[in-house]
């Protein structure tokens, strides 16, 4: 049996991410039990460490020092507007909350470039929501780029504001290797792995 947590709640809508990766992919793996949950940062990071979960799915956007990790994607956080959108420039900012690396980082850069405070209109605790706020035109979204690979409504703006790198781990317990079967559902990502921008 595996106990997972896959990715955070504000990494992204994991109905779009999971059946890909799981659907017949895992007809090799018969006694495979997943039990999905999901949670931020702060809860993953604490059901490992009460073995409640065998392992969770975390981006590097926290401190993740006290876990083994081992890397299973990289990408960047890019900004995103919609492809209806005439004049990207003009829309203010959807955000994720301003305790993450990735949001401070842009709100310093954009302050640099152009010498004035990012204008938000909103900050989401969910990429999922932003990158459908974003599809209705409501603003420009900072989420990672997996986020919006696959939806075509969506188009990065803003290079200009330096992509920020980002690696996704699974994190165990320190000094704990993956057991056999988690190994075998980290091996999905190798197989299946999430898309980027290029």
């Amino acid at each position: 049996m595996l106990i997972l947590v896959p990715i955070e709640s504000t990494v992204s809508d994991p109905g779009k991410h999971l059946p890909p990766l799981l659907g017949p992919n895992t007809s090799h793996l018969p006694n495979l039990r997943i039990n999905f949950r999901l949670g931020h940062y702060f809860n993953i990071k604490d059901w490992i460490r009460e073995g409640t979960i065998d392992f969770g799915i975390l981006l590097d956007n926290a401190d993740l020092s006290s876990f083994e990790q081992y890397p299973i994607h990289q990408g960047s956080y890019r900004l995103f507007a919609s492809t209806e959108v005439k004049d990207p420039a003009s829309l203010p900012f959807l955000l994720d909350s301003e305790e993450r690396i990735e949001t401070n980082l842009l709100k310093a850069s954009y302050q640099t470039r152009f010498g004035k405070e990012l204008p938000i209109l909103m900050e989401v605790s969910s990429w999922s929501v932003i990158a459908k706020l974003v599809k209705e035109g409501l603003g420009i979204g900072l989420c990672p780029d997996y986020i919006a690979h696959a939806d075509r409504e969506l188009t990065p703006v803003m290079e200009e504001l330096n992509p920020m790198p980002y690696t996704l781990y699974a994190l165990f317990e320190k000094n704990m290797s993956p057991t056999a079967h988690a190994q075998q559902f980290l091996n999905l990502f190798s197989r299946f792995p999430l898309q980027s921008f290029a």
